[in-house]
């Protein structure tokens, strides 16, 4: 980031810092004392520290199962839906005061005048595995 092309960056330290909290709620099923099945409901929250517009940017909900094929080996599924808002990048916003951005209806203005917020949201499906090795 120190050479000149560093993307409109104000300083050579560019560095994002995000607070990840992730509470969950797990049930275990044992069979005979053993494990057996897990189900598991997680809420995931992300906050930007030090960069963007907006405090939380990323949520996701996660609900799954996991198997327990051996004692060391669990097998399992998931389902989850995520949002992610996007907003205003540090690069539009440092840009130089003489760059001009044309609009979708033809107008110029400052491209470091420019601000957005958009949104976006998936449902995820996946597969997980768990090895537990003892050392």
């Amino acid at each position: 980031y120190e050479s000149t092309n560093n993307w409109g960056g104000a300083t050579a330290s560019q560095q994002e810092t995000s607070y990840l909290v992730r509470p969950g709620l797990y049930y275990f099923w044992l069979d005979n004392g053993a494990p057996f099945m897990t189900f598991f409901a997680q809420f995931e929250s992300i906050f930007a520290l030090n960069y963007g517009e907006r405090a939380l940017v990323e949520t996701w909900v996660y609900l799954g199962f996991l198997y327990s094929v051996t004692e060391n080996l669990s097998l399992g599924a998931f389902v989850s839906r995520a949002q992610w808002w996007w907003t205003t990048s540090d690069f539009i916003k440092n840009t130089a005061a003489t760059e001009m951005c044309t609009s979708s209806d033809g107008s110029s203005s400052p491209c470091n005048t420019l601000r957005s917020t958009t949104t976006e949201k998936a449902i995820i499906a996946g597969v997980t595995a768990v090895l537990r090795i003892n050392l």
